[in-house]
């Protein structure tokens, strides 16, 4: 059987909605909808707020939740299950969240959520927004701040945790809970501030945090990054930090700026390492204004640098276990200054 692409299902339409709610699929209230029982989708808003509560259920062969310019969603609270063939919540375009909370499971074959119109926050607690197929969380639109708390995820099962693509804009997005998938967070669009809090977790199978265009404008690492590479940048972070606590780990590079990837400034107290290749690798054509660091760079190459860089400064440790501490290959470095240790063990 061939699945539905993780775009919203064709065929739907706004009666189609009403016809559910007046069939008794859901309740509707002054505009509020809730749903509190096993009910069959997709389901759209009707204005005001839309509850799955803890005894709610709506599973569907095609989308879960819908939000529409039509049948719009002021707040979605999902505190039961919502459990979809297609997508699990879709915020169409022209469509405005101002919140949308999940304590519960909003789940998709293909896409846990995607948003092509305008949420306010996107919140997720204790619960978990799963793609199997496709994204956990999708977005071409616009979110002003994801939130992840306590032991709150998003996820997929082979594509990205979160996915921001070329069109996306995320003003802030901040993780305490867990951001799995290829990519913990893949983005091509751009993103104000991400920010992973100390306990949390962005894991990738193949990268933990994965900018192939677009931009971050700050990027500050307290918790744990990991992946075959922890983090990889195509496109332009403005301010990378890696706090005391911070762990960025891969298992060939930790931190990798790419050909035509630019860096302004990148600061490491915490430890950034690779388990066989290179801890922090700056390749020919990329641009790195500083580097700072207090922390431990190891691996078996320390740093390898082809770039354009203005200036490294080590007062922390950065060690070569198998080859060198730093290496610089090619490109231009104006300055070095060591007040720490660059060792290599060869």
């Amino acid at each position: 059987m061939l699945r539905p692409s993780c775009a919203r299902v064709a065929g739907r339409s706004p009666m189609l909605f009403l016809l559910l709610l007046v069939a008794g699929s859901a309740t509707s209230s002054r505009a509020d909808v809730v749903v509190s029982s096993l009910v069959g989708g997709p389901v759209g808003g009707d204005g005001g707020t839309f509850t799955v509560t803890t005894s709610g259920t709506i599973s569907s062969a095609s989308d879960g939740i819908v939000a529409t310019p039509a049948n719009g969603i002021t707040e979605l609270y999902a505190l039961g299950v919502v459990e979809a063939f297609a997508t699990g919540f879709v915020n169409d375009a022209g469509a405005f969240t101002s919140l949308a909370s999940v304590t519960g499971t909003i789940s998709g074959v293909n896409t846990g959520v995607h948003n092509f119109g305008s949420i306010g926050q996107f919140s997720v607690s204790t619960g978990i927004v799963r793609g199997v197929d496709a994204p956990g969380l999708v977005n071409y639109g616009s979110i002003d701040k994801v939130e992840v708390t306590g032991s709150g995820q998003i996820k997929s099962a082979v594509v990205d945790g979160v996915r921001n693509t070329s069109s996306g804009v995320i003003g802030t997005l901040q993780n305490f809970g867990l951001l799995a998938g290829l990519s913990g967070v893949a983005t091509s669009g751009t993103i104000g501030s991400l920010t992973n809090e100390v306990g949390g977790a962005i894991a990738g199978t193949g990268y933990g945090i994965l900018v192939s265009g677009g931009g971050i404008a700050a990027l500050s690492n307290a918790g744990s990054i990991t992946g075959p590479d922890g983090l990889i940048t195509a496109g332009t972070i403005g301010t990378m930090t890696n706090a005391a606590t911070g762990a960025i780990t891969g298992d060939v590079r930790g931190v990798r700026v790419e050909t035509g990837g630019a860096l302004s400034s990148f600061v490491n107290a915490g430890t950034i390492s690779a388990a066989a290749g290179t801890a922090i690798q700056f390749d020919f054509g990329a641009t790195l204004d500083g580097f700072d660091n207090t922390g431990t760079v190891t691996s078996t190459e320390g740093l390898i640098s082809a770039a354009n860089v203005g200036r490294i400064l080590n007062e922390g440790l950065v060690s070569g276990t198998g080859n060198r501490g730093i290496a610089l290959i090619s490109g231009t470095v104006f300055s070095i200054v060591n007040a720490g240790a660059i060792l290599s063990t060869t």
